[in-house]
């Protein structure tokens, strides 16, 4: 199926501003995009200083109050805990790189607006484009939420369910302010890679459901509204259809995945956890524990087995195999 370009005006949302309110809104635009631009090169410095905010210990506390005993209940509710940390952790670091990232690109955006005169004597039509053509706005919007998130120094659960809800709201957005069918195709194609994107970061399948299910309808809504053929209608529902699915697949994927590495680390701990209580156990009522390898060899230093053979080194029989340091009358046994 080919899809078509049409050269015809869309009804968007530059129908509802006139020259002046575009030419404010720029200018309005253009001065917090200063705040924003200086506020994030500050803020990126302090976090390439001192790096003070870490989600990590979220992560090990987690696992260090993991208990000897557990249950089914138990267990789930401590891989819930570990998700969340890494999740926040995953969160933080987007933060982060959106901040960078809103830094070039409201950089870009102030040296569009200086090109086109936002102080002086500037064109309707270039105002309106930088407004509503170009991701000026959206920018300067995303760059201070993240700011925001960044000086409030948490990016818990909830802000990230937060931050996904917004974003999808801003690709709505953007959507309803294209005017014609190739700024529109670029952006659904740009939305779309951002919306996958986002839903093997933040995972939560149940929230990406119902904001694909949302974006969908929009979607329907907007093409219904265009003069557009019925063949691009067609082409550009199935590529909507196809990256719902895709980012809930991938939702739930990353969800999966990180709930098994949790898992998988919650076990790892109970073992060695585990391990620690029969060695201290046999510590009791044996005059010495050795720790062996797959090979049968001495993998650790055992002090009480150095002082019963009466080796003085710290590194006493390390590598050693066990074998040999039983009596030669006994290795037969041994070997049964």
């Amino acid at each position: 199926m080919m899809y078509e370009q049409c050269g015809c005006h869309w009804a968007s949302l530059e129908d509802f501003f006139s020259a002046d309110a575009v030419l404010l809104v720029m200018r309005v635009v253009c001065v917090v995009s200063y705040v924003a631009l200086a506020s994030w090169c500050f803020a990126l410095w302090y976090w390439m200083r001192c790096r003070s905010v870490s989600f990590l210990g979220k992560t090990l506390n987690a696992v260090r109050s993991w208990c000897g005993t557990r249950t089914t209940s138990d267990e789930d509710k401590k891989v819930d805990e570990l998700v969340s940390a890494n999740r926040e952790r995953r969160g933080w670091e987007l933060v982060i790189l959106n901040g960078a990232v809103m830094t070039l690109l409201t950089f870009n955006s102030l040296s569009s607006l200086h090109a086109g005169g936002v102080w002086g004597d500037a064109s309707k039509d270039d105002m309106a484009r930088i407004m509503f053509d170009s991701a000026s706005v959206n920018t300067l919007v995303w760059s201070m939420i993240t700011l925001f998130v960044f000086c409030w120094g948490r990016c818990s659960t909830n802000v990230l369910n937060c931050l996904h809800v917004l974003f999808y709201i801003g690709v709505i957005v953007v959507h309803w302010s294209v005017s014609n069918t190739t700024n529109f195709s670029v952006r659904l194609a740009v939305t779309a890679a951002f919306r996958v994107l986002s839903a093997f970061i933040l995972g939560h399948v149940s929230l990406t459901l119902v904001l694909s299910a949302a974006h969908c309808i929009s979607i329907v809504a907007r093409v219904a509204s265009t003069p557009l053929s019925s063949a691009n209608v067609s082409y550009i529902l199935w590529a909507e259809v196809a990256i719902c699915l895709i980012s809930i697949a991938g939702s739930g994927m990353s969800e999966s995945i990180l709930r098994r590495e949790m898992k998988a680390i919650l076990q790892a701990n109970f073992a060695a956890r585990a391990e620690r209580t029969a060695k201290e156990l046999l510590t009791l009522v044996c005059d010495a524990v050795v720790t062996l390898d797959e090979n049968l060899c001495v993998h650790l230093p055992s002090p009480a087995l150095a002082a019963l053979l009466f080796n003085p080194s710290h590194q006493a029989f390390c590598g050693v195999a066990f074998e040999e340091l039983v009596c030669s009358s006994d290795r037969v046994r041994f070997r049964e």
